[in-house]
This record gives structure tokens, sequence and C-alpha cells, in this order.
């Protein structure tokens, strides 16, 4: 069957939307987004792509996906593509691919892609890169797979500049629970997996979750500390949000203004605030109301050295941190809130906004954050 999916617009009237520029200083860096697959073959508790949910992962033709990338690679010389897909190759490690015949096709497809990948890249000069998301454990399979050659050596070939990873959690215990597989990569393989892919010049990033009907302040401050220790150029620290009940919830009928449907349709956004507080900390002009401090406490002057650093190459924490979200507490009175937030949302928030001035203000990212813009980040 041959799967079509929905594609993005690139020209709004007279204006480029995609690719657009990235970050990089020499602004002849582009990047564009490009969809494979839709539906994922795993049963993750928390996702709402599940296989449960989603019906299972349905990926375009593997030649498709390569034209369409060659014909982005000619039109802009040093373009960066980045794959918004669950995972970038088919999911081998999932229950639902275990047949003989759907793991010779899935690695057919894969290895046609890095093939196709790899010739668009030699063409290129080396000015071509891409980016995309590999589910840990599909990704040790692929290593098992491709035994006749490195597969981060194919990887590299292709022009992949980063891959990430969706480790969820610092506790091997809480990823096992959350990610429903038969065997958890432990937090040994996932730092070897980073050092190996460093020493190719591919860079990471690592999803974490923080909150969740699991979580405890002790095993949130074990994932920032295991973000910190796992090598991981990047690191996002997504609020947790009970999507995959509200899938449920909110499908049945409703009564008007019902409390428990209204804690999984209302949300609040987390107020960003941490570049100002930087800001009013290197001015040395703290208001008698407390503005420019922050709830995790006073910025330190380890902080502010490296916020400075990379502040001036463009960095910014309002650009930086995605999927702050979170169950409203005027909902439900924030019975949802406090269900996934260890019964303390205040405790809770003070420890997202830990994790981010832990990982990113110290001087290893200084350095990861240079060899970002680099790789047009």
């Amino acid at each position: 069957m041959q799967v079509v999916l929905d594609r993005r617009i690139y020209r709004v009237g007279n204006e480029q939307y995609e690719p657009a520029r990235t970050r990089s200083a020499t602004q002849n860096i582009h990047e564009a987004h490009v969809v494979m697959s839709q539906g994922c073959d795993w049963d993750c508790v928390f996702c709402t792509e599940r296989t449960s949910k989603s019906g299972g992962e349905q990926r375009r033709e593997v030649a498709h996906v390569v034209n369409e990338i060659r014909i982005l690679a000619e039109q802009h010389p040093h373009v960066r593509i980045q794959f918004v897909d669950d995972n970038l190759l088919p999911q081998i490690a999932a229950d639902a691919k275990h047949s003989v015949a759907q793991q010779y096709a899935a690695l057919g497809w894969a290895n046609d892609f890095l093939e196709g990948l790899t010739n668009i890249c030699a063409s290129a000069g080396g000015s071509f890169g891409w980016r995309g998301i590999f589910r840990i454990e599909d990704f040790f399979a692929y290593e098992a797979k491709f035994t006749a050659d490195s597969f981060i050596d194919r990887l590299q070939r292709s022009g992949c500049r980063m891959l990430a990873f969706g480790i969820e959690h610092g506790s091997e215990e809480q990823r096992r629970k959350n990610k429903v597989a038969n065997a958890v990569i432990d937090n040994n393989q996932i730092k070897d997996v980073f050092r190996r892919l460093r020493m190719a010049d591919i860079l990471t990033k690592a999803y974490f979750m923080l909150g969740g009907p699991w979580e405890t302040k002790e095993t949130a401050r074990q994932t920032i500390d295991f973000a910190i220790e796992s090598g991981a150029t990047l690191a996002y620290f997504a609020l947790y949000k009970d999507f995959a009940r509200a899938t449920t919830i909110l499908s049945k009928e409703q009564e008007a203004e019902d409390p428990r449907a209204e804690g999984y349709i209302r949300y609040d956004q987390l107020a960003l605030d941490w570049d100002q507080a930087f800001a009013i900390a290197q001015d040395g002009r703290y208001g008698a109301n407390g503005s420019g401090e922050m709830a995790s406490g006073p910025v330190t002057e380890s902080e502010l050295a490296c916020y400075q650093q990379v502040a001036a190459l463009g960095f910014r924490f309002t650009d930086l941190v995605k999927y702050n979200d979170y169950h409203s507490e005027d909902a439900d009175g924030g019975s949802l809130l406090r269900t996934v937030t260890w019964g303390s949302p205040l405790e809770y928030f003070t420890t997202v906004e830990q994790a981010y001035r832990e990982f990113y203000l110290r001087p290893a990212f200084v350095q990861d954050y240079s060899a970002l813009l680099a790789h047009g980040y």
C-alpha cells in the first residue's frame, strides 16, 4: 500500500516558509522538515501515537522520500533536513515487526534510505546534513543487524549531524514502566552510544519527562543528574501531560463543564522569564518586589558567566524550552496537576527550572553550543 502524508506549505504568498534559515552564524544554512511516517509500533503509556491509538506505523515509499530530499538539496546547497517522525527508521525492535517478512522489508527500507542519503551527501560535497529521532531500542537493533558495516559510520556518511532519543527518565525502573519494553536499555548503554556518536561527530538530543503518576522528587532528581551525566548535547525536559488518558476520557460524551473533563481540556503555559532574570542579574538590578529572582534560587556567578557566553551566540531559553504546557489548576481545582507533580506543583515547577539551569549553564554546554551552530542547528 502506498502511504501519502499531508505535505507542508513551502510558501505563503511571496514569502518562503520552508526551508528557513537556521541559527548558523554564516546565515547560509537552511532547514526543511520532512515527514516519512505516521503512527507508531510501540505502546508507551504516555503517548497518543502508541500503536493501540494510532494503529501502528505507516511509512512512505523510500524512493519518494529520497527524491524529495534530493530536490531540496539541489535547490539549497547548504540544506539541513529534520525528519519529523516518531522513529527515523522502521521500528524493528517493536513486537509488531517481529515476523521474518516484516523484518526483511524494514531492513530493506532502511538500507535504501541510508544509501540514498549517502549519495546525496557525496554529491553535495559535505554541505548536506540531517537530523532525526530514534527509539533507543531500535537504534541498538539496527546496530545488531548492520553487521557488514558500522551502523554509526553509515549514519555519518549519509550526512547525519544529530540524533534525538526519547530517554524519558534517569531512573531505569521509571523508564520500564512508561516505555513498556521487554528489555529496558540501561543508563550505561545510553552513555556509551552517546559517546560513540560524538566520536563520529554526530551530536545528540535527549528527551526527558518530569512528572507523571510514578514520579517523585527523588526520581526527578535522578533524571536531571542523568541528563548531565549522559553526555547528551541537548536535553529537553517535557512537563508531563496525561494525553493518553485524555483521549479516552474525551472520546466519551461529557456533561457541560464536567470538572473531570475540564482537567484534560484546559492547559496553562509555564512562564519563561528566565532570560529576563539573567539580564537583570547581569545589570545587578533586582527589584524590591522580587523581579529578576528565580524560583530555584539566585543566579550564581558561574551560571551568569556561562549564560553570557552562550547568549552572545544567540542562545535564549525562550527558543529552547518546549513542551511547557501543563494541566490547568483552575480546571478541576488542581486535582489532575497534583496527581502528576507528586502532590506539590510549586516544588515541581521549581525542579523543572533547576533542570534547565543545571544542564545548560555549565562550561561543557558552552562548548557544545558552538558545535551545534557549526552543524547548522
